[in-house]
């Protein structure tokens, strides 16, 4: 029995500087947005990045579908600008970008991008096991569902899904169907189910 995961990209950060901001109140409403768009596929647990900006959408999406979160360190980013001190945002974006282009690129501070994609591969496989026949929902950020899709799908298959996957709106919420160890992209980083 397949069990339904979806992954949402955390809200709107409050503070675009370095470090672990929370989320603005645009990032809140969009939140409450989320959970009334998820409330019909009645989830069974909720969980989130330790990250601040995630746990406060979770926190958010939580008080509505009345589930508490859980914080899970697989659906955390695969590097947070702020966590290197005194690394500049340039620094920072640089090394990003070689972590998109060479998946096994350790950046300072984090870990390659075929890593956090297989971290939250295996969340998501556990969750169907954890949970079979249900819905459950991880709040997350868009570079690692991105690195995630990327581990289980060619970018061919997430362009068709969705041509500009990695222009990912906050509160985007990409559906992933997990039978066993079978995984099905159903929508990727989409506003509405």
């Amino acid at each position: 029995m397949p069990t339904d995961v979806f992954l949402v990209r955390h809200g709107e950060k409050a503070d675009a500087g370095p470090g672990d901001p929370g989320i603005s109140a645009r990032g809140r409403t969009k939140a409450r947005g989320v959970a009334e768009l998820l409330a019909p596929v009645e989830p069974v647990a909720l969980y989130s990045s330790p990250l601040k900006r995630a746990r406060e959408t979770a926190e958010v999406v939580g008080r509505q579908l009345g589930l508490p979160v859980v914080d899970d360190g697989r659906l955390r980013e695969r590097a947070n600008w702020g966590d290197v001190l005194g690394q500049s945002f340039e620094e920072f974006v640089k090394s990003w970008q070689r972590c998109a282009q060479d998946r096994d690129y350790i950046p300072p501070g984090g870990i390659s991008a075929r890593q956090a994609g297989e971290r939250l591969a295996a969340f998501v496989v556990d969750q169907a096991r954890r949970y079979p026949d249900a819905a459950v929902v991880g709040v997350t950020h868009g570079g690692v569902i991105v690195d995630f899709l990327l581990t289980v799908l060619a970018a061919a298959d997430l362009a068709e899904h969705n041509p500009d996957y990695l222009a990912m709106d906050f509160c985007a919420v990409t559906h992933v169907r997990a039978d066993g160890g079978r995984l099905e992209l159903v929508r990727l980083a989409a506003t509405s189910l």
